[in-house]
């Protein structure tokens, strides 16, 4: 086996494996932690829809209006809740504490 070759697959082999390294580094996921409340007197929200943009992923806030869920970094979530605004907001950090504002025009009847 002559020098050329041998060279050539350990370039070859370093480029997988610095592409799997990248590949890894880049599509880390982290745990999303926060709390719903609402804008006007911060009570907590229960029942709030927590959806990541895009995906079928979710979950909905408890009765303290908090939750957890697993997102890829830099994700967009959507807050979502009967007669509130939806709000969609980048998970910049582990924890993400939103306060959503009430539609009165939501609730009025006809």
């Amino acid at each position: 086996m002559n020098t050329a070759s041998t060279f050539s697959r350990r370039v070859g082999w370093m480029s997988v494996l610095l592409s799997l390294i990248c590949s890894v580094a880049f599509s880390q996921s982290g745990t999303i932690r926060g709390k719903v409340t609402d804008a006007r007197d911060n009570t907590p929200l229960p029942g709030v829809t927590v959806k990541i943009v895009n995906t079928a992923s979710g979950t909905v806030t408890g009765a303290d209006g908090s939750y957890s869920l697993t997102a890829p970094s830099g994700s967009r979530l959507e807050f979502s809740f009967i007669g509130y605004e939806t709000l969609t907001l980048v998970a910049s950090s582990a924890t993400l504490d939103v306060q959503l504002r009430f539609l009165p025009k939501a609730w009025k009847m006809w």
